[in-house]
């Protein structure tokens, strides 16, 4: 697989990516952002996805699997993400897509939320636990 845009310039490196892609976030106008799709059909409006893509000077006809893979595997993914991005997660209850999108990647950085690999050890950590309490009460 190729290496994409983030992996060339920030390695391992997940926050300052983060330290960089929230100011490009903060950029961006609320009409610009939308909801259920990556990007609009006339392609004046993305979700999180979509704003990751352009951060990462995709054209349309680009690979961008490189970068969202290597975005999913150290940050978030997109099943986090959608939900976040379309106001479906109760955390960010924000009244815009690109409101809710910043708080959860301000979040990712400061360590409040926990990025995917994090994430991932804490819920196999719970579910250990859980499947020891059943096992222990059989």
């Amino acid at each position: 697989m190729s290496m994409g845009f983030l992996e060339k310039k920030y390695g391992d490196d997940y926050e300052s990516m983060l330290r960089d892609f929230i100011p490009y976030l903060e950029q961006t106008a609320e009409e610009e952002w939308c909801v259920n799709v990556v990007r609009t059909e006339d392609g004046k409006a993305n979700c999180l996805f979509g704003h990751l893509s352009n951060f990462c000077c995709h054209s349309k006809n680009d690979d961008v699997m490189p970068d969202f893979d290597w975005f999913e595997s150290r940050i978030s993914t997109t099943f986090m993400v959608y939900a976040v991005n379309d106001g479906e997660n109760h955390d960010y209850q924000q009244p815009t897509p690109k409101q809710r999108g910043i708080a959860y990647m301000r979040d990712l950085l400061s360590g409040k939320k926990l990025t995917t690999l994090p994430l991932m050890d804490k819920c196999l950590e719970e579910y250990l636990v859980q499947l020891a309490e059943e096992t222990s009460n059989d």
